[in-house]
């Protein structure tokens, strides 16, 4: 079969099956009128939904916090705020420099792109509980694109359990 005859065959083929669906082809339906819906079977294993981003007073909580911080700040995303506690020496550090809705609205503008796609991929694996207080090294960020030195961000983080979150205090 030349390739000029096997486009011509696909196009009759394609033209066919809309032919089908547009002039009464099966449409799912059954013959009264009444339509088939897929309905997804239940369950009896209740599953259990996962808490709001940072709430679990876990390292594990700390860590998701400062994550779902870092990505918004990279983004821009002021919601992000939530994770940072007011009047913090990290809300008056060079990042934020004492505002975090303007600091972290600026942010995707005063970073190297290498830095926001960084921050914006970035997972975190390691760090260490304190009582109420998580210390996050920079040795425990790791990214997938980009590329981050200390100077880029600071060389650890520390969340507080407070209000019943973890917010990054310095």
């Amino acid at each position: 079969m030349t390739y000029r005859s096997a486009v011509h065959l696909g196009g009759l083929l394609f033209a066919g099956v809309f032919a089908m669906a547009a002039c009464g082809g099966d449409d799912g339906g059954t013959r009264d009128g009444a339509r088939n819906i897929f309905t997804a079977p239940s369950s009896s294993v209740t599953t259990k939904a996962r808490p709001t981003v940072g709430t679990e007073r876990t390292l594990a909580g700390a860590r998701d916090a400062l994550q779902a911080f870092l990505h918004g700040q990279a983004a821009g995303d002021i919601s992000v705020c939530r994770y940072v506690a007011p009047g913090s020496d990290f809300v008056k550090g060079p990042a934020l420099r004492g505002d975090c809705v303007k600091g972290v609205r600026s942010s995707p503008h005063s970073l190297r792109p290498q830095e926001r796609d960084a921050l914006a991929t970035i997972s975190i694996s390691g760090g260490r509980l304190n009582g109420d207080k998580a210390i996050v090294p920079f040795s425990s960020l790791k990214w997938r694109l980009g590329h981050l030195v200390i100077a880029s961000v600071q060389s650890r983080y520390v969340l507080r359990w407070q209000n019943g979150i973890w917010q990054i205090i310095r």
